[in-house]
């Protein structure tokens, strides 16, 4: 019994810990660009200002022109759009550590010029991805240990980490790790910001499609079943119409509770916009699964939410998009879901509509 309950002491502690740590969800490709942008920038401006230092220090020409052409080779590979954003990112992520390596070995290990690394991991953050956040770290810890240990005078400037290159490659890789707590808080608050619903704290358009788009793939490889339910809030106009605003905001937060409840663990419940919400299902046994959660969704909806102000009674009208199997895009599956709830909304509310394909690689009109 002991075992087991320090075992589910670990787990929670675990689940804990991952709460407050970003989630890692990429951020959206405009978003992306404008910061790749900047960062290859920045990788450029190292050129110059790595070959005029090392000039100032005492470094031949014929050296420095090598150093620069090292400096400016990931800042051309960064900048190919034909890879992937991924790759991009982690490009330029080991030319800006490259950069800060190159000055530590230019100024001979001096604890000043380490502060580089400080400053990139801070920009390197600004990718929002676990992967290259990372990869940074890793290559801290390991550079600092394999160079320290084949070259110290390059990496510290003082006799103790010369004489114990692992012992001090581990004290700054900790030391960088700590320093990026400042770096983790800021963008676990950007994701809050910038994937989540500021009034119900689901997730918002851009998670849902985030998390849409890492299903698909998943239905795509494994043959698995996913869905995609679109939700419409029946009579919630007249909510804000006779109680007022404030008590049509406390409706749309507590209707996210319930269609939270109404889902699994794994399930995305989301808010889209306005009174519309999206919920994606992530591994189905058969679809029929779908229609069973938007019959909970249904019946938990129209229930009457008890506000402060008085009692308000909405319903939800619900239209069903399946993947199954198919190679298949985020539109379609949500506008198929967004057609069939226009179908329940015109026969009727209160109602649910599946959208199936009529063949496989074909994707009808939905039919109630």
């Amino acid at each position: 019994m002991a075992t087991i309950s320090s075992t589910m002491g670990l787990r929670k502690l675990g689940a804990d810990l991952r709460r407050l740590l970003p989630a890692g969800h990429l951020i959206p490709d405009p978003a992306w660009r404008t910061r790749h942008t900047a960062v290859v920038a920045l990788l450029w401006i190292h050129v110059p200002v790595i070959i005029a230092f090392g000039l100032a220090t005492g470094h031949e020409v014929t050296h420095m022109l090598k150093e620069g052409l090292l400096v400016a080779l990931p800042a051309i590979l960064a900048g190919i759009s034909a890879l992937d954003r991924r790759t991009r990112s982690l490009i330029a992520t080991g030319g800006l550590l490259i950069d800060s390596a190159i000055l530590v070995h230019l100024a001979h290990g001096a604890i000043e010029m380490h502060f580089h690394y400080f400053i990139m991991l801070s920009v390197i953050a600004l990718y929002q991805d676990w992967a290259p956040f990372l990869f940074s770290i890793a290559f801290v810890a390991l550079q600092h240990s394999i160079l320290g240990y084949l070259d110290p005078e390059s990496v510290f400037s003082h006799d103790k980490g010369r004489a114990t290159p692992m012992l001090w490659a581990l004290i700054h890789g900790s030391f960088v790790l700590l320093a990026s707590v400042a770096n983790l808080a800021a963008w676990k608050l950007s994701e809050r910001y910038t994937l989540y619903d500021s009034l119900t704290d689901l997730a918002n358009r851009t998670l849902f499609r985030d998390r849409l788009e890492e299903s698909l793939a998943a239905v795509a490889i494994h043959r698995r079943t996913m869905a995609v339910l679109y939700v419409d809030l029946d009579r919630f106009k007249a909510v804000n119409d006779t109680l007022g605003h404030a008590a049509g905001d406390d409706v749309l937060i507590e209707v996210g509770q319930r269609l939270k409840a109404c889902t699994s663990t794994g399930d995305l419940v989301a808010r889209l916009g306005g009174d519309e919400f999206g919920i994606l299902l992530t591994n189905l046994r058969d679809p029929s699964e779908a229609a069973d959660v938007a019959e909970r969704a249904i019946q938990s909806v129209s229930a009457p939410f008890v506000l402060k102000c008085g009692v308000a009674e909405v319903g939800a009208s619900v239209g069903i998009a399946i993947g199954q199997g198919e190679p298949l895009q985020a539109e379609i599956l949500v506008r198929e879901a967004d057609e069939a709830m226009y179908i329940s909304k015109n026969g009727g509310r209160g109602r649910y509509t599946m959208h199936e394909a009529a063949a496989p690689g074909t994707r009808s009109s939905p039919a109630a």
